[in-house]
């Protein structure tokens, strides 16, 4: 009975390390697009702030300036 158990648990491994393998050769998310990279994280980055209320954008905004004025003007590092 306990060679179930060690069965089980391989083939649950097996099937996982199928399923990340899988995954991996999928295409990406500007697969068949014309866009490059740059378009796509912009294109997130947009979709981001769409769903951001005023007040979030306006915090995001002031931390953004915050970070920036300890950083000074050299900018980091």
């Amino acid at each position: 009975m306990e060679w179930l158990y060690v069965l089980a648990v391989v083939v649950l491994a097996a099937a996982a390390l199928l399923y990340l393998r899988s995954r991996g050769n999928a295409p990406g998310p500007t697969a068949g697009s014309n866009r490059p990279d740059g378009d796509y994280v912009r294109g997130r980055e947009d979709a981001r702030m769409a769903g951001m209320s005023q007040e979030n954008r306006d915090w995001e905004a002031a931390s953004r300036q915050r970070s920036a004025d300890r950083q000074g003007p050299g900018g980091p590092g």
